[in-house]
């Protein structure tokens, strides 16, 4: 509730990905918009998930896209938001974003941007002239930029010295668990890999690693959730599983999501995530939630969230020597497993609670209203 007795609430509209959508930046929208910063402000959503518009190939996109623009005007005017929030990424949706940017200025709105995912720089390196002319106004237009971790906030002053940007790193609900977790022996170590099962998400260095494992015999498992990358994807892992012989010690386990995700998590031993690009993983963050020891690779924010030998292990990408030995450790050491995940849970509650991302999204909404419009304001909890 608002501690500036009546003073109306600031209002905002937040642009992104929603369920049934799956990936880090859903997981961030669900956070923020179930975060106590549901109760200070006006928070409304627009949903900007892919549609049947897509099988119409290039004509159905730019339906989609104009239908999209349009809703988004509609619902600025009608909810009469002070602040679109917008979460976006690279390539072809930020470009989009960037109308959507210039419109919102037209309507003297403040335009908030959310940067997610590892490949932004990338995307600036591979744009055209006029790309890098249109991704560097889109930058210095918006009124804030938000980035995951310190390197971001570097990179875009580096690119664009005048933009107005700010670090507010992912964050998770911290769950309860009762009673706290503890590793017992137990005959077999269940590793979890949360996320698209493709090659940049270090899926073959994976099964790479697991084929050294079990030619030792060693007693572990693999679980893997997520949606593949590409049909390819899937075909590669089949024929991977076949050649390594890995179908007894290696388990696809769907999409999950909800109460099956939890689940997942409760029952693992170890989380996995050997990236080759990433941003800050909601899912590594998900898992220190629930104690689990980490195996990563030392890639975007991932060691800010996992330091070596603190909360995990971390390794280069592109290293399934590496990945195997650290694989190796924890499957025959309990005890560090034990550490470690304790270890985690405390960087989670300290570092990436939702009540901390909600105040800062909080404090940054306050600095760009006009005095008139941003009272002082605390979360209720």
């Amino acid at each position: 509730m608002l501690t500036c007795g009546m003073c109306s609430k600031p209002r905002v509209l937040m642009i992104g990905p929603t369920p049934p959508a799956v990936g880090g930046m859903v997981s961030v929208m669900q956070t923020l918009v179930t975060s106590p910063l549901r109760h200070t402000v006006h928070l409304s959503v627009l949903s900007a998930n892919p549609s049947w518009f897509r099988k119409w190939g290039p004509v159905g996109s730019l339906l989609r896209h104009s239908s999209l623009l349009f809703t988004l005007l509609w619902r600025v005017l009608r909810t009469r938001a002070d602040i679109v929030h917008i979460h976006a990424s690279s390539f072809f949706t930020f470009y989009r974003h960037l109308l959507d940017l210039a419109f919102l200025r037209l309507l003297r709105r403040r335009v908030l941007l959310h940067l997610h995912g590892g490949y932004f720089d990338d995307f600036y390196r591979r744009a055209t002239g006029p790309g890098r002319l249109l991704i560097r106004a889109g930058l210095r237009k918006a009124h804030a930029v938000v980035v995951l971790s310190e390197p971001w906030r570097h990179w875009i002053g580096t690119v664009v010295p005048t933009a107005n940007v700010h670090v507010i790193p992912n964050a998770v609900h911290m769950p309860e668990l009762d009673p706290p977790r503890t590793y017992a022996p137990r005959p077999t170590c269940r590793f979890l890999y949360l996320g698209t099962l493709s090659e940049h998400k270090g899926l073959f260095d994976l099964l790479t690693a697991t084929a050294k494992l079990r030619d030792d015999e060693l007693p572990f498992e693999v679980i893997l959730a997520g949606p593949w990358g590409s049909p390819g994807d899937g075909s590669r892992f089949t024929d991977a599983l076949c050649r390594h012989g890995l179908n007894d010690v290696v388990r696809h386990a769907g999409i999950a999501d909800g109460d099956e995700r939890v689940r997942l998590l409760r029952q693992a031993d170890v989380f996995i995530l050997p990236s080759h690009r990433e941003a800050m993983p909601v899912a590594i963050l998900e898992a220190m939630s629930f104690a689990l020891p980490v195996i990563a690779t030392d890639v975007g924010a991932v060691v800010e969230a996992v330091p070596h030998m603190q909360a995990g292990l971390i390794l280069s990408p592109h290293s399934p020597d590496r990945l195997a030995a650290a694989m190796r450790t924890l499957i025959t050491d309990p005890d560090l497993r034990n550490t470690l995940g304790s270890q985690a849970r405390r960087r989670a509650a300290r570092h990436y609670n939702d009540n901390l991302q909600a105040d800062a999204v909080l404090a940054l909404y306050q600095s760009l209203l006009p005095p008139a419009r941003a009272p002082a304001l605390a979360l209720d909890r």
